[in-house]
């Protein structure tokens, strides 16, 4: 199916949602969501006139991140069919379930829906782009770090969550046996850490989570902001 670009401009409240949709299934600073395309976004706004004024949220320049990661999470429901009762964590387990039976006990973690404050982040970076992009700059007000971003290493990266992403008996059997003598140590997706999307920890069987490329990284706290301004001045400037 094709979208006409004229027909979408001229149709009310499509249009007013159009900067939202594109921002928030992937563009250059937020993340494509998985199997879930500009065309499933467009449709939704189409038919959903709750998911029309959650969006109008993100246009208001004092929202809070509070009242934006809420939105954004209603919305993600509704992208994965969620009824009125359904949670981001029931339509996890309802799709991985359902995954399980179909797929000889083999599941695609990226197939389920985010997780609630995966998508939370996912928002608040949604939120700073839509401003920046209607400011037609990338000198805001707004603080990186606390719409979504952080900083490693020196480097603005995405924050995915800020809880464990499993329980932490399940996180200690996975661990790896990776040869420290590999060119590339824990860095492929032979490393059984890094296939399950962890970083190396000290139950690893050599690099002790501490000497490969896979290890934990380490985040600046707020102060190494304060003096910093836009962290996205140098990359987008």
């Amino acid at each position: 199916m094709w979208w006409d670009i004229g027909q979408l401009v001229s149709k009310c409240p499509i249009r007013i949602c159009l900067l939202f949709s594109h921002i928030w299934s992937g563009c250059d600073t937020t993340s494509a969501i998985y199997r879930q395309g500009k065309l499933k976004e467009l449709n939704l706004m189409r038919t959903s006139k709750m998911c029309q004024t959650l969006a109008q949220n993100f246009y208001h320049d004092d929202n809070t991140p509070e009242k934006i990661g809420e939105s954004g999470i209603e919305i993600m429901i509704k992208m994965f069919n969620g009824k009125q009762n359904d949670n981001l964590a029931s339509l996890r387990h309802a799709r991985w379930e359902k995954a399980l039976i179909s797929a000889n006990n083999v599941v695609d973690p990226a197939t389920l829906p985010p997780s609630k404050r995966a998508t939370h982040f996912h928002s608040l970076r949604v939120y700073f782009e839509l401003q920046r992009a209607i400011m037609l700059t990338i000198d805001t007000a707004l603080v990186p770090i606390n719409w979504g971003w952080k900083r490693v290493h020196g480097v603005p990266q995405p924050k995915m969550t800020d809880v464990p992403v499993a329980p932490k008996d399940l996180l200690e059997i996975i661990r790896c046996d990776c040869k420290m003598s590999s060119r590339n140590t824990c860095g492929t997706m032979l490393c059984k850490c890094k296939k399950n999307g962890l970083p190396c920890s000290q139950d690893c069987g050599n690099c002790r989570g501490a000497f490969c490329n896979n290890e934990m990284p380490v985040e600046m706290d707020e102060s190494d902001f304060k003096d910093d301004g836009n962290i996205f001045d140098n990359i987008f400037s």
